[in-house]
This record gives structure tokens, sequence and C-alpha cells, in this order.
């Protein structure tokens, strides 16, 4: 493969068909995993993974043409900056929601990640970045089918509309969902007269909207939100 490569002049990053080819295969490889993520309703999908891609393998060529035009400088400083810039605006991705819950954690790694996969191609490492590039999209798709149907302890407030009912209220989410515990009785966030909380520990497959509804359905529950 090395050989074809220094024939086709792909390691030249002043011949065209080269610039050309890097870009566009970054381009792809950002498409790819941006198309999984915007898929979800991400806040960064395809045109931020494309430009994450791109940008990086623009920075990686431009660092690989200072050293191929005037024989100095170090490449591996350019994308050294690249990945820590890449760090900052995944940073603002993340999340962090009822001061307990973190989101945006997956989406920040893949673009990191895709950061790295612009690099590669921007270098030259074609082996690298195709196997990178489908090793990510394998992560984001078939790995994210296993972890929805891993079961999962998350806490949840659910407020019901009489006081008299909690017993047959916690006997319905065990029947719903056998693995739960810590039932935690509670005063009622909506003020309302009669009312009463219960805060509970529930293990159960899927995401939190499912759970959510499937609690919702038992009677007298009047709202539920995550804690």
């Amino acid at each position: 493969m090395e050989y074809w490569i220094h024939a086709c002049r792909l390691d030249d990053v002043s011949f065209v068909p080269t610039v050309l080819l890097r870009l566009i295969l970054a381009v792809i490889a950002g498409m790819i995993i941006g198309f999984e993520r915007g898929k979800h309703g991400r806040a960064a999908g395809l045109r931020t993974h494309i430009l994450i891609s791109l940008g990086s393998a623009i920075s990686a060529m431009v660092g690989a043409y200072m050293v191929q035009s005037s024989a100095t400088g170090d490449p591996s400083r350019v994308a050294a900056g690249v990945v820590s810039g890449i760090g900052f605006l995944c940073a603002g991705i993340i999340l962090v929601k009822n001061s307990s819950k973190v989101m945006g954690l997956t989406t920040a790694a893949a673009m990191w990640a895709t950061a790295t996969v612009g690099i590669a191609f921007g270098a030259g490492f074609y082996l690298c970045a195709v196997l990178g590039t489908a090793l990510l999209f394998f992560t984001l798709t078939v790995m994210t089918v296993l972890e929805v149907n891993q079961k999962k302890d998350r806490r949840f407030f659910i407020e019901i509309s009489e006081v008299s009912g909690v017993n047959d209220t916690i006997d319905n989410i065990r029947a719903e969902f056998p693995v739960s515990h810590s039932f935690d009785i509670l005063p009622a966030k909506s003020g309302m007269e009669n009312h009463v909380g219960i805060s509970v520990n529930i293990m159960a497959a899927g995401d939190d909207v499912s759970v959510i509804e499937a609690v919702k359905k038992i009677p007298l529950v009047v709202f539920i939100v995550e804690e």
C-alpha cells in the first residue's frame, strides 16, 4: 500500500489531487459520523462534524506542507493544537441537568474523535483514518442499541393525587419495575392539597422517556420527573 501511495504521489501535499482526495475523504468521514448524531437530534450534527473533520485535515496538511516546503517546523504541533482546541468546543456540548445528570458526553467524544480522523486523513494515514471512521460509526450505532437495552438505575420523583394511595402506587411501580428500591415519601412539588410525592430508584432498560411513559399510566400518578 505504501508503494502505491508513493507512486501516485498521495504523500505529496503540494500535489492538487492529493489535497482534494484528503479533503474529500475527511468530509465523507465527517458526514458518516455526523449523520448518526444528527439523526438522534444532537446539538452537534452533520455540518458540525463535517467542519471539524475538514478543518482538522486542513490543519494537518498545512503542518505537513510547511515541513515539505521549507524543511522546518513540526507538523505534530499543529495536530496537538487541533486536538486541544476541539476539547474547548466539546466542553460547550456537555450539559449538566438538575445538578446530577450529565448530557452530551457521547457527542463531545464523537466530535473529538472526528477531529483525530480528520488529522489522520490530512496526514495521509489513510488506513488508520478509514478504519477509525468505520469503528466510530460502529460504536455510535451498534453499541448504542446495546446501551439502550442495558438496565440502568435512575431516580425519579413521582407525584400522586391521593395520600391514601401511596401503598397502592408503590405496589404498582414494583409490579411494572420489579427492581425498584429506596422509596421515600416527600411533600408534593405542586403544593396541591392531598397530593404527595414518592422518590424512588427504578432500574429498567430503555431511555428515560420509556420509563416516564410507563409510570404515567399508573393510577393516581400526576407527573414524574427524573431527579
